[in-house]
């Protein structure tokens, strides 16, 4: 479990810590400040294509689900009507978030 100096037959041991220690390598210098903004531009458009993708999958199983089912209508509707609002509202306000940000800093880029 931990480092014992006792040896197996219970007499205490010599630890030698007259090595060196081993220092972390400092990380290498950068002559350009770090700039977050590719980062999360990135990440911004990975959640927006990925948010339009779960739409893009909800739309396509109601219209499967229609097909499949076209008695059980009225309770399709109630069903999507419940999940595909918050979920309509979600993407959208994640890409206007992301389309939004991007104009603005394409905008402080011109000179």
């Amino acid at each position: 479990m931990y480092n014992d100096p006792k040896d197996a037959s219970g007499q205490e041991t010599a630890q030698d810590f007259t090595s060196e220690p081993i220092e972390p390598e400092a990380p290498p210098f950068r002559a350009v400040p770090y700039d977050p903004r590719p980062q999360e531009d990135s990440a911004r458009r990975r959640i927006a294509y990925l948010l339009l993708a779960i739409l893009a999958v909800m739309i396509l199983a109601a219209i499967v689900l229609v097909i499949l089912w076209p008695e059980r209508l009225d309770s399709l509707l109630k069903l999507y009507q419940l999940i595909f609002t918050p979920v309509v509202a979600l993407v959208s306000a994640a890409t206007g978030f992301y389309y939004g940000t991007k104009s603005k800093s394409r905008s402080k880029q011109k000179p």
